[in-house]
C-alpha cells in the first residue's frame, strides 16, 4: 500500500473538487495515483 503525503492529498482534493473540477480519470492520468484511491478521497471529502 502506498502512503501519500498530506500535502499532495490536499493539492489533489483542491484539484478533484469545485472551482476547478478536474476529472478523476484525467488526474488519474496524469499523477499515477489509481482512480478508485481518487474516487475515494473525493467521497470522504464530500
Amino acid at each position: 500500500m502506498t502512503t501519500y503525503s498530506s500535502e499532495l492529498k490536499d493539492s489533489i482534493l483542491t484539484k478533484l473538487l469545485a472551482p476547478n473540477n478536474v476529472g478523476v480519470p484525467q488526474l488519474a492520468a496524469q499523477t499515477g495515483i489509481p482512480r478508485d484511491t481518487l474516487y475515494g478521497r473525493r467521497r470522504e471529502a464530500l
